[in-house]
């Protein structure tokens, strides 16, 4: 665990070897449930044990990856995960995306239910829960956050705003990557720029898929925060938390100071290996607490290719291709 100021980081390692983490929720009993990018698998960590070892809760049938997961509003220990049915780790490929249903029970048994095909987003990266139904999901090619329906997989575009979602910078790899609604703002950050971005929002009833609106610009908070992944906001709004994926930094944007110009970062914690998602826990004694995923040294196309293409860049790329398999048996 690390301490720093008015935060109690919780270091998440103990993870399955060879693996590759983007997404997870705190559960009810403080333990995590855990997406695993590399395998369509579901775990349970005791994050505050670092002798713990990974429980497997359920696998995915038909599917090659985890992508990530969101906890359901309103229901006890209830999920939505997304997957994909192809996954290339080292080459940064995943494709074919849906959407499941994972109950908990209280004997600790998992029920896991494919709801629906995603058709209509490119690349579904950040998640964030709008209520039982609809979740929002950054699409980092089509460089915009949708609303999906966790019941069936269709979706429709809330926000698409190309200068801030495009991928930029020397990391021009991922642009718009991770979500989360706090303060009465819908929040985002952009892994390339390194910059976290804003926009107001309301509920609204008047179109049955698109439970929300957006009812203002889109507001630059900050963009000091290199290889930007990992991004949680506090329910306030008053503070951001992003991870260096690549540095291994912790890192804290000061939204009070947002006043006609950009907030200020600061490193919280540095020297973890490969840092890639973190969730907020329940503060204590004065302080947040944060769970910070660090899945280790290993190959990832993203951060270890030299020659990489966008995102964005790739999804352009039209390849059509037949592949003929022989299997032999003795």
């Amino acid at each position: 665990m690390g301490n720093d100021g008015d935060v109690d980081v919780v270091l998440v390692t103990q993870l399955p070897p060879d693996s590759w983490f983007e997404g997870f929720a705190v559960r009810p009993n403080n333990h995590l449930v855990a997406a695993r990018l590399d395998a369509p698998s579901i775990y349970d960590l005791d994050a505050e044990n670092p002798d713990a070892e990974p429980q497997p809760l359920c696998e995915l049938p038909g599917a090659a990856s985890a992508i990530n997961l969101v906890a359901v509003p309103g229901r006890q220990d209830e999920y939505s995960i997304i997957t994909s049915d192809i996954c290339d780790l080292a080459a940064c490929r995943w494709q074919d995306f849906a959407v499941w249903h994972l109950k908990i029970n209280p004997d600790g048994k998992a029920e896991a239910t494919k709801k629906g095909e995603i058709k209509d987003i490119a690349l579904p990266l950040g998640l964030c829960a709008v209520n039982e139904q609809y979740i929002l999901v950054a699409d980092s090619v089509k460089l915009c956050i949708q609303v999906l329906d966790v019941t069936t997989g269709q979706s429709e575009v809330l926000l698409a705003d190309e200068e801030s979602m495009k991928p930029k910078g020397e990391d021009a790899f991922f642009g718009i990557n991770r979500i989360c609604l706090a303060g009465g703002y819908l929040w985002y950050s952009n892994y390339g720029a390194g910059s976290i971005h804003r926009v107001p929002y309301e509920l609204d009833g008047s179109n049955p898929r698109v439970p929300l609106k957006v009812t203002g610009p889109v507001e630059l908070v900050a963009d000091d925060l290199k290889h930007c992944d990992g991004f949680q906001v506090t329910p306030g709004g008053s503070a951001a938390y992003t991870l260096n994926s690549v540095d291994g930094n912790l890192m804290k944007t000061d939204v009070k100071s947002l006043q006609g110009a950009k907030a200020q970062s600061i490193n919280v914690q540095e020297r973890l290996v490969s840092p890639t998602c973190l969730e907020l826990g329940t503060p204590g004694k004065g302080k947040q607490k944060i769970f910070v995923m660090c899945c280790g040294e290993i190959d990832v196309g993203w951060l270890d290719a030299s020659d990489k293409l966008s995102w964005t860049e790739w999804s352009k790329i039209q390849v059509s291709s037949t592949v003929e398999v022989t299997v032999t048996t003795e």
